[in-house]
């Protein structure tokens, strides 16, 4: 059957597609599907152990603006007695901590209550190679240092080396309860004269940061690395790819001289490995020190203090709070009222923030999140009810002057300027607006954008099961019933809606739209489809409502 589109159906249907593929798009940049982790789930022997520390010790990369590692320091290793692998791991009630003796860092912090992607073993933070914690002299040694003495406590683990005149010590302590940890920094001054001392904390982190698609249609969230830092109380994400590579992220610099740095580290999306400064200014940078094979590059973070002159024996410290856990607003917020911040709700974060409070008010009452986002979906269009009763008064009116309407626009057709002018008066004369059958439809546009920041970027919805093949919210339904189901109830919403002043041509391109938007939702997370499909289910039982008391009132 031949179809004549006229020229607004033309542009209509142009539209409709430049917005499609600029939404996939934005969409495969922004969150590419998720990448596996690591399974650390056994415990490593003393031998593995040993293995693991010398091929990292090999593989470490050096910043090009940084000198080698000297002989000396690299050969450190045989210096100090080497703790068993017992004795470099802490347990916690949420965690388990393995240390690194010879980079004085942390091998893997394997999280006990969370599982990774593919739901097969407990979560390793740590994707890479070791979470580099260090006091330095200064930016020379930003690719490290090796070779450490250690001791350990029942609960915690302290690193020293010397270095020159100075004894270098830092003492790792993991909280018992949660997943924070306090880490202090030591430099002592051995010299027999003073010296002076700019206090340098070294981080470092090897990021993987590119994932394989595993999808024919981009959209679902996944775990996209970033750097992370409040500073001034404006909180900043950086790519970390896009950093890394050069791209447009790497034009900014992430360095600030004697502010007030919240914290800095990095951002897993769903896990946060971020360090707290305990002073108030701090002069700080961060810089991709290499890029390593297998889409992955390491991080260098400085945190720096100028402590002047250091009389003979005398020591100074630097202390931090550290965050290695999940982005539980409640759990992060009781732990420091900083890390509030962490969470990324995007552009409608004030839609969003109370938003999830409320899902979560109604979560603990019905202890599941797909039920939870049933009714908070119908509380949502219970409460838009008015405005979608009004625009449905509207279109009834536009459908009862759609006549006189058609004859204006046939006295005046070669007349454009006076048919708009005897529009607007008739409009006008009969108090009628076309426009308000659009009303309900605003409202629901930023409430889908911070729904959909709040499924993707909320851990506690993450791996959040709803009923039978639904088991994580978080993710896109693996069968495709339900964006298809809401596909279909789309549809016969449009078929219910009164569309006055529209041809058949212009309502068969509108019936387009819920083909784009089943073809959107394939991929995006369960949970955003869920609050689709009821909004659509609500709409099509408010609607059929509505035409038939309009209609008994005409």
């Amino acid at each position: 059957m031949k179809m004549d589109l006229d020229r607004t159906g033309i542009i209509a249907l142009v539209f409709c597609v430049v917005a499609y593929v600029g939404w996939a798009h934005y969409m495969k940049e922004k969150y590419p599907p998720r990448s596996p982790a690591v399974n650390t789930s056994a415990e490593i022997t003393r031998g593995e152990q040993a293995a693991k520390t010398r091929e990292q010790s090999t593989s470490l990369p050096v910043p090009a603006a940084s000198p080698q590692l000297s002989t000396a320091a690299a050969s450190a290793e045989s210096s100090y007695p080497t703790l068993s692998a017992d004795e470099l791991t802490i347990s916690t009630e949420t965690s388990v901590y393995r240390f690194n003796q010879l980079l004085g860092g942390i091998d893997s912090i394997t999280l006990k209550h969370y599982r990774n992607d593919e739901d097969t073993a407990s979560l390793e933070l740590v994707a890479s190679k070791p979470l580099l914690i260090q006091g330095i002299l200064s930016d020379g040694q930003a690719s490290g240092m090796q070779g450490f003495a250690a001791t350990r406590d029942e609960g915690s683990i302290s690193f020293s080396r010397q270095e020159g005149n100075w004894q270098l010590q830092h003492r790792i302590t993991p909280d018992q309860q949660g997943y924070g940890a306090s880490i202090q920094l030591r430099w002592k001054n051995l010299a027999s004269s003073p010296q002076e001392l700019t206090s340098t904390t070294l981080l470092a982190s090897t990021v993987p940061y590119k994932q394989k698609s595993s999808g024919f249609l981009p959209g679902a969230p996944s775990n996209r690395p970033t750097i992370i830092r409040e500073v001034e109380g404006e909180t900043t994400w950086q790519d970390v790819q896009d950093y890394c590579e050069g791209g447009k992220e790497a034009k900014s610099p992430i360095s600030g001289s004697m502010q007030e740095l919240a914290y800095i580290g990095f951002d897993q999306h769903y896990f946060l490995q971020v360090f707290l400064p305990q002073h108030k200014k701090s002069t700080f940078r961060a810089f991709s020190s290499s890029q390593t094979a297998g889409n992955s590059c390491t991080l260098a973070e400085l945190v720096s203090l100028n402590q002047g002159s250091i009389a003979p024996g005398g020591e100074v410290t630097m202390e931090f709070k550290s965050w290695f856990g999940p982005k539980n607003s409640e759990l992060a917020g009781l732990y420091d009222q900083r890390l509030a911040n962490s969470l990324d709700f995007g552009f409608f974060a004030m839609i969003a923030r109370p938003l999830f409070i409320a899902l979560k008010a109604v979560n603990s009452l019905v202890f599941n999140w797909g039920l939870a986002i049933i009714i908070f979906t119908i509380l949502l269009k219970m409460l838009f009810y008015p405005l979608t009763r009004q625009a449905a008064v509207a279109q009834q009116k536009m459908k009862k002057l759609q006549p006189e309407i058609n004859a204006l626009k046939e006295r005046y057709k070669d007349d454009p300027r006076r048919q708009q002018q005897e529009m607007m008066r008739f409009m006008s004369v009969n108090k009628a607006n076309p426009l308000k059958g659009c009303l309900p439809i605003l409202p629901t546009i930023p409430v889908f954008f911070a729904f959909f920041r709040v499924l993707s970027t909320a851990v506690e919805l993450r791996h959040a099961p709803f009923f039978g093949w639904i088991t994580d919210l978080s993710v896109q339904d693996p069968y495709y019933i339900t964006p298809l189901f809401m596909g279909l109830c789309m549809f016969a919403q449009q078929k219910l809606m009164p569309t006055p002043g529209m041809d058949k041509t212009q309502e068969k391109i509108l019936l387009i739209m819920p083909l784009m938007f089943t073809g959107m939702m394939l991929t995006l997370p369960a949970g955003l489809v869920l609050y689709m499909l009821t909004n659509s289910i609500m709409s099509m039982g408010q609607q059929q409502w509505l035409n038939k008391r309009l209609a008994a009132t005409a």
